[in-house]
C-alpha cells in the first residue's frame, strides 16, 4: 500500500493499517524534513504499526513504491489537486480516497477506485477488499489509467497536438 502521510489524519491511517493482515505494509512519501519524519514515525509507533509503516528515502523510491502498490490511499484533506489519484492512475494503481478529499472527485466510485468515509473502519474495509482480490485491484487500476487518459490524453496525444 502507498500513501502520502496525512499528518492531520495519521491516526485514521494507522488504525486502518493495524487491522490488515500482518504482512501488509504501507510505504509513505518522505516527509519534508527530519523533524516531520520523526513525528510521523512516533505516530505510527503509538498506533502499534511502526514496524509496518516505512517512509521512502527519496523520489525514486517513492515512485517505485507507488507503482508496486496494491492501492494508493488519499487521506490528505488539504490537497486541493487530488494529485495522488491521478498519479496512481497513471501507473495503473487504484486509489482509495476519503470522500472529503480532492482525490475523491477524480475517482468514479467502484469503477476506477474507491471512495470511503473519512473513517478508519471504512478505509480498512476497502483496503482489505483490494488486498484480498488483486484481480479487482488490477481491474480498478486499469480502468483508472484508461479514465485518466480519456480525461487528459496521453503523452502521444500531447506530442501530436504540439506538432500541429
Amino acid at each position: 500500500l502507498y500513501a502520502e502521510w496525512p499528518a492531520a489524519r495519521a491516526g485514521l491511517l494507522c488504525d486502518a493499517v493495524a487491522t490488515l493482515a500482518a504482512g501488509t505494509t504501507l510505504v509513505c512519501a518522505p516527509p519534508p524534513g527530519a523533524r516531520w519524519r520523526e513525528e510521523a514515525e512516533r505516530e505510527a509507533e503509538a498506533h502499534g504499526v511502526g514496524h509496518r509503516v516505512r517512509f521512502a528515502a527519496d523520489e525514486r523510491e517513492r515512485r517505485e513504491a507507488l507503482a508496486g502498490a496494491v492501492a494508493a490511499v488519499a487521506a490528505v484533506p488539504g490537497d486541493a489537486t487530488g494529485r495522488i489519484a491521478d498519479e496512481a492512475a497513471s501507473l495503473g494503481v487504484p486509489c482509495v480516497a476519503f470522500d472529503d478529499t480532492a482525490a475523491a472527485d477524480a475517482i468514479a466510485p467502484d469503477a476506477t477506485g474507491l471512495v470511503v468515509a473519512a473513517d478508519a473502519d471504512a478505509l480498512a474495509d476497502a483496503l482489505r477488499g483490494l488486498v484480498a482480490s488483486p484481480t479487482r485491484a488490477r481491474a480498478l487500476g486499469a480502468a483508472a489509467r484508461a479514465g485518466l487518459a480519456a480525461r487528459t490524453g496521453t503523452w502521444h496525444d500531447v506530442a501530436e497536438e504540439l506538432l500541429r
